[in-house]
């Protein structure tokens, strides 16, 4: 099974509490098994400027959904945490994003994968290349950590000490 990997962000209210729930929640859904999460970093706002700063994590799970399955899942988790649908870039509780379903390249109805943005938002690339700065991007052919060194975002980026307690990770 190809690893597949998401990408997560919250901006409103408690923002740890919802990458926490969120990754509960993706741990739950059937045959999808949560494999390692990266380090929580905060990050500017892209797009619109006039909002409160990101945490965001990346994490690789296994699942035995199709993408366009797994799209709809994610989506209907977000709503389940309190995301409500505003501006494009605006602020929101819970953003969850297929980043990757293993090398697979899909341009579908309302799945389009890798992430067309990927390339171009450190938020995403620095967690991805801290679980796996090796893997290869599908459509550039290069790896995630080329791809961090070859962002033309200057966005600014820190790595945060906060823990996303999740005792299924624990050994």
């Amino acid at each position: 099974m190809e690893p597949i990997y998401l990408g997560l962000g919250s901006n409103r209210g408690d923002r740890a509490r919802y990458l926490s729930r969120a990754l509960e929640e993706i741990s739950s859904l059937p045959g999808t098994e949560l494999v390692c999460v990266s380090s929580v970093y905060e990050t500017e706002p892209v797009g619109n400027k006039d909002q409160s700063v990101f945490l965001n994590a990346a994490a690789r799970i296994r699942s035995e959904c199709p993408p366009d399955q797994l799209v709809t899942e994610l989506r209907k988790l977000e709503t389940r945490l309190g995301r409500t649908m505003s501006e494009r870039w605006g602020p929101r509780e819970i953003d969850i994003d297929v980043i990757y379903y293993g090398s697979s390249v899909i341009a579908g109805e309302g799945v389009v994968v890798p992430h067309p943005e990927r390339a171009k938002r450190l938020f995403v690339l620095v967690p991805l290349a801290e679980l796996d700065p090796t893997f290869v991007d599908p459509e550039h052919h290069c790896t995630i950590r080329e791809l961090v060194d070859r962002c033309p975002e200057q966005q600014g980026i820190v790595k945060t000490a906060i823990d996303l307690f999740l005792p299924s990770l624990e050994l």
